[in-house]
């Protein structure tokens, strides 16, 4: 509710909630909410989990939710389809995340990679299992990591 009202307001978004006396976690859920309000809905399941991963289950859904109250002629259809498979992706636990990858960063370390290779590299890794090309298995990340970075 909060981010239609200030997405209509038209003001910028902190000042306004600030004088409606909302704590910093509510600012921040707001604000990425109307920062975000031409979002398209994800299409397949790659999209969402690059979604997933770029801002977090929690705003994601809040994204989603927003765009259904507030969309008109058949948005709210599209981003309800959206919103089950984020749902869906979140309740099964899917790989978005680089604390969710099987390979860590002492993985790494013990084949030899150092600094900031690391986050680089696990980066990669991440990518590769979000687009479908790895799967979130140690083995098979290492395999790719041996092939492809």
């Amino acid at each position: 509710r909060l981010a239609a009202v200030c997405a209509s307001a038209g003001e910028k978004i902190n000042p306004v909630m600030h004088r409606l006396k909302a704590d910093s976690k509510t600012i921040r859920r707001v604000c990425r909410i109307v920062e975000n309000q031409a979002a398209e809905p994800p299409a397949t399941k790659a999209e969402v989990l690059n979604l997933l991963r770029e801002f977090g289950a929690e705003t994601v859904m809040d994204i989603a939710e927003f765009k259904i109250a507030t969309e008109e002629n058949g948005g709210s259809k599209q981003w309800k389809s959206a919103l089950l498979k984020i749902r869906r992706a979140v309740d099964d636990n899917e790989c978005y995340s680089l604390a969710q990858l099987d390979i860590s960063g002492s993985d790494l370390i013990k084949c030899g990679i150092e600094g900031r290779m690391i986050g680089e590299v696990l980066n990669e890794l991440l990518s590769a299992v979000i687009s479908g090309k790895c799967q979130n298995s140690k083995t098979e990340l290492l395999e790719f990591f041996n092939k492809n970075c």
